[in-house]
């Protein structure tokens, strides 16, 4: 309002955009690294094509565009043996793990955000590679082979909750 004789007023409708700068870098969450940057994962050596390994996750405070995080792998021990979705960040094996003489696989991930200039994160995954399936098999025969023990205490442990589980279906048809 002005401060004439007669008061004139206006509006105006203003839109401000703004716009993220890609000032933050990727954080990586998950798998929370050990020592420094490098994250130790085990695999057996009998994982089939398609076992999910491991999942990186990571989040980015920009926003929009700027906060689009992609993932790949950098360096890999045995470059044909895993592969990582660029969306998710989940780590598979391509194929079968052969080479019984590399028992350690060590994976660097690089996690970049979609901004102009592109920021990123690195981390080091320690793949541990064991003859998993036999030792574990092994161990559940050697726990089968102890003595069916059932004590009593279970067994009045099971006759006291059927009775009141009949008890309460009693009151309830009576309440009904």
């Amino acid at each position: 309002e002005d401060s004439g004789t007669v008061p004139l007023s206006s509006n105006a409708s203003v839109d401000i955009i703004i716009l993220d700068q890609n000032d933050n870098a990727p954080v990586i969450t998950h798998p929370a690294p050990q020592y420094g940057s490098t994250v130790t994962e085990t695999v057996s050596r009998f994982a089939e094509p398609g076992y999910l390994v491991a999942k990186v996750s990571a989040t980015d405070a920009d926003s929009g565009k700027n906060s689009r995080l992609s993932y790949q792998i950098f360096q890999a021990t045995d470059p044909g043996l895993f592969t990582i979705s660029s969306d998710s960040g989940e780590i598979w094996t391509i194929r079968a793990i052969l080479n019984k003489g590399l028992n350690k696989q060590r994976l660097v991930i690089v996690v970049k955000d979609n901004g102009a200039p592109s920021l990123s994160a690195t981390m080091t995954i320690i793949i541990s590679v064991e003859e998993g399936k036999t030792e574990m098999l092994s161990e559940m025969d050697s726990l089968s082979e102890g003595p069916a023990y059932v004590s009593d205490r279970n067994f009045y442990l099971v006759i006291s909750l059927g009775l009141l589980s009949v008890v309460f279906l009693v009151i309830l048809v009576i309440l009904a």
